[in-house]
């Protein structure tokens, strides 16, 4: 069985058109996910009966701003989703989205990695823990939103925000003693814990963190450019 999810980018329009208007709508979703579709085609699309050909369109960055923003208000949330995560989506649209009734929308609104700065804040006081976990988790969620989240109520946003590797260290250092062991054990193995950091990790309560960390020390030191020196004096600490 071929796999849809990575289409062949060296189709020629003719073969592609063919899957477009073909009548397995697995052809058309594949159509659909191709980056070498041509823009009219992908219109015709993005108008699909299918809801799965309109959710693979909506992916689709060569799709013009005009079906993407139509496609954020289709009553189907399944592809309103899909077009809330493409990064090429009209800001005008996504901005709609922020007030979605549907959680799943606003989630994969806050996962789109080109969303203002002025979104993110307003998504990150969202009522839903798995809202605020998405915004958490976006590598382009600025350090200022980061930190607000570092102290969320929720410990799945938390364990988030210790586990984003563009999460300053400032911050970072700040959860070394969070309550939840899984925000702790998050922090431990984000690609750039700093060496005081770890020193701490190595003191936690959890015999667990504590082991794995000392079975790991040598490729996290060495992540972080550090000596088998450093590696064994920090293991004795």
């Amino acid at each position: 069985m071929k796999n849809i999810l990575a289409p062949d980018i060296l189709k020629s329009e003719k073969d592609l058109a063919k899957l477009a208007y073909g009548e397995n709508y697995l052809d058309r979703v594949e159509a659909a996910l191709n980056y070498n579709t041509p823009g009219f085609i992908l219109e015709v699309l993005a108008e699909d009966k299918h809801w799965m050909v309109r959710t693979a369109v909506a992916r689709n960055i060569k799709l013009s701003s005009g079906f993407l923003e139509k496609l954020t208000k289709d009553e189907d949330k399944i592809v309103a989703a899909s077009a809330a995560r493409n990064i090429c989506a009209p800001v005008k649209a996504l901005e709609a989205l922020l007030h979605d009734e549907d959680m799943w929308v606003r989630i994969s609104l806050a996962s789109n990695i080109l969303l203002t700065q002025k979104m993110m804040e307003k998504l990150s006081r969202d009522k839903e823990d798995l809202v605020r976990t998405s915004v958490a988790e976006n590598k382009n969620t600025p350090a200022p939103i980061l930190e607000a989240l570092s102290e969320d109520k929720s410990y799945y946003v938390r364990e988030s925000v210790a586990a984003n590797k563009n999460t300053p260290s400032y911050v970072l250092r700040k959860m070394i003693f969070d309550k939840s062991k899984k925000v702790r054990w998050a922090l431990a193995f984000n690609c750039n814990v700093t060496f005081d950091i770890l020193e701490k990790l190595f003191r936690d309560e959890d015999e667990e963190l504590r082991s794995a960390l000392a079975a790991n020390i040598n490729t996290l030191l060495t992540n972080m450019g550090k000596t088998s020196v450093e590696s064994k004096a920090l293991c004795l600490s």
